[in-house]
């Protein structure tokens, strides 16, 4: 008829702490003495019961009893209602870092600018070659050049040696023309979130 109940929060603050066991026609079937030790432990004890001068139920200290089954033999329990400790939810998140958006796009530097114009051709004694009844013009391509004779430079795709646009990563930027940034997880050398 003695029991401990450890590592546990104390009774509930909200009262109801201790229900005992009763027979089938809703009478106690024994008495119950409870106290909270001074190290946080529960210490019940059951008892027979006995009435006192007032006609209340209480316990019989000096006979002190284990849970008494049923009339049915069938096992019987107190029901403790214990403090519940709230616990703290934890949501990991995943730490960041700020990195610039890069997206890709043709590269682009200055190049000198070509034109072509058709001139007329003319053989060694300096006739125009004629073919047709017309003039032949042949295509020369001459460097584009301003009034001073000047190179101009224009900004043109890059081409690499197998004549396909070669392609550079840049930071994207947003309509305002300021940079962008995206968080990015931080990762372990495994990979994995930090």
């Amino acid at each position: 008829g003695h029991y401990l109940v450890k590592g546990s929060s104390g009774f509930a603050k909200e009262g109801w702490w201790i229900e005992i066991p009763t027979d089938t026609h809703g009478n106690k079937i024994c008495a119950v003495e409870y106290q909270t030790l001074n190290n946080g432990d529960l210490e019940i004890k059951t008892f027979k019961k006995k009435l006192n001068d007032e006609g209340d139920i209480v316990a019989n200290l000096d006979a002190p009893i284990d849970i008494p089954n049923n009339a049915n033999g069938e096992p019987r329990w107190i029901d403790i209602r214990l403090n519940s400790i709230k616990k703290t939810i934890v949501r990991k998140i995943p730490r960041t870092e700020k990195q610039p958006r890069m997206v890709q796009q043709v590269k682009y530097a200055p190049q000198l600018t070509y034109i072509t114009k058709y001139e007329d051709l003319f053989d060694d004694a300096g006739n125009p070659v004629v073919v047709g009844g017309k003039n032949y013009q042949k295509p020369v391509t001459h460097i584009q050049t301003d009034q001073n004779g000047t190179p101009i430079l224009s900004n043109q795709p890059v081409i690499n040696e197998n004549g396909e646009p070669v392609f550079e990563l840049v930071q994207a930027v947003d309509s305002e023309g300021n940079p962008v940034f995206d968080d990015v997880p931080v990762l372990d050398k495994d990979g994995n979130p930090i």
